[in-house]
């Protein structure tokens, strides 16, 4: 664990406020790198920054990190797999999704440069809040001039004793229904980020430069590129062949979308040496997809070894469809999938064992307090789908989680009932 969130987890242990929102600091993977491709989906200001509110989630084993332009609608997730996390133990049941609640951030990705220390992210939550924390001065920051609300809610060096340069974030929903998501209804995805590149290219890099139009239907994917002069870069025809692409999935029906991607933004946010996410190393073993949502806005997925990236830039101008435009066939090979998707329904489980049949002893003087926190524990674990577990620290935390959403204090009484049944609990 890096020193910053050792600092903070030392410090956690003698506030009370941290001790009761059970604040718990680790490590991110996430690299300095990627902080220029958020502040790209999600700037939108005349500062050049990105304001934003942002998400932190355990989903099965991964780690998924969520950002938003609440104004423009653009939004990043970024998915990384979750075994080497040191998670909070509270946080090991089931999936689960911290949101903070408005759009009090700002990155400033330039400041690299006036710092040669060892870049250093991670994430601060709690029942109450979600942060993320830098180890560089100002990277991170609230209260930007042009967004100046930085209350005691997200404010957290009130909390901990942080530099105020160094983090984002503030106030959060935890155990959410939901996260901040990049869903599409179609997309194309090619065999290598060099194939998807290779398209891009074609239909952008003339001079004047232009755009990519990619047409999406049920069973057919076609592309075309027009430049700054209406000049035509890239004839319409079918986006690729068995060759290209690995696999095109639609849930569209009788419609057809089109949707534009900026030659020159996407190619210095993805491709570019000095600023893309894609490099040398990891272009040979990363693909790409182009999509669209349901609102015909242009999606960019990234998957690299290291994690996957996920793009909506629900700001982009709609691009108008001629009536009778006929699609060209997606000759794909037998091996290749075409696949109509379909959302399957959550399913969960019922969950039937009462209190009084669990197989666990502790002081019956305690025995009203235990089955408020077990009640609670099963409540949200059956709304999730899953299995009880006996555990009593996870019955106990549920009903933390419970209180800090509702508002509600927890009493002296509970506290004290919870130290007592721990102490003899048969668990």
């Amino acid at each position: 664990m890096s020193e910053i969130s050792k600092n903070i987890n030392t410090a956690a242990r003698y506030q009370d406020g941290a001790i009761a929102s059970m604040l718990y600091a680790f490590d991110l993977p996430l690299e300095s790198a990627m902080l220029k491709i958020i502040d790209f989906a999600v700037s939108g200001n005349t500062d050049g920054g990105a304001h934003f509110r942002l998400s932190l989630s355990r989903e099965g084993k991964n780690l998924i990190l969520g950002f938003e332009n609440i104004e423009s609608g653009n939004r990043i997730t970024i998915t990384y797999d979750g075994d080497n996390v040191q998670w909070p133990e509270w946080m090991l049941e089931g999936d689960n999704h911290s949101v903070t609640c408005d759009a009090n951030n700002f990155i400033d990705a330039s400041r690299f440069r006036y710092d040669s220390s060892p870049f250093g992210l991670g994430a601060v939550i709690s029942l109450s809040g979600l942060w993320l924390i830098s180890n560089r001065d100002w990277t991170l920051r609230q209260g930007h001039n042009s967004n100046n609300s930085n209350n005691e809610m997200n404010d957290l060096s009130q909390q901990i004793s942080i530099n105020a340069g160094r983090f984002v974030g503030g106030a959060a929903i935890f155990n959410s229904n939901g996260r901040i998501t990049a869903d599409t209804i179609a997309k194309v995805t090619f065999k290598s980020a060099a194939m998807a590149k290779s398209v891009l290219r074609k239909a952008g890099s003339s001079k004047p430069q232009g755009d990519l139009i990619v047409y999406f239907s049920k069973d057919s994917c076609a592309a075309e590129g027009y430049n700054s002069v209406g000049k035509t870069t890239l004839e319409f025809g079918s986006i690729g062949g068995n060759r290209q692409i690995q696999s095109y999935e639609s849930q569209l029906e009788d419609d057809i979308l089109a949707v534009k991607f900026n030659y020159p933004e996407i190619f210095k946010a993805v491709f570019s040496t000095k600023n893309g996410i894609i490099n040398v190393d990891n272009i040979k073993e990363s693909t790409i997809s182009y999509g669209a949502t349901e609102h015909g806005k242009p999606y960019i997925c990234v998957s690299m070894p290291e994690c996957k990236v996920e793009i909506v830039l629900q700001s982009e101008q709609p691009v108008f469809v001629k009536d009778g435009l006929t699609m060209p066939v997606l000759a794909l090979g037998d091996k290749t999938p075409r696949v109509v998707s379909q959302v399957k329904p959550k399913k969960t489980e019922k969950i039937d064992l009462p209190f009084e049949e669990l197989d666990i002893q502790f002081p019956e003087a305690y025995s009203s307090h235990v089955k408020i926190w077990y009640d609670t524990y099963v409540e949200q674990v059956a709304s999730k789908g899953g299995t009880i577990t006996i555990d009593i620290s996870k019955w106990f935390t549920s009903y933390l989680m419970k209180c800090a959403k509702d508002g509600t204090p927890i009493s002296i009484e509970m506290r004290d009932a919870y130290r007592e049944v721990t102490k003899t609990a048969d668990i």
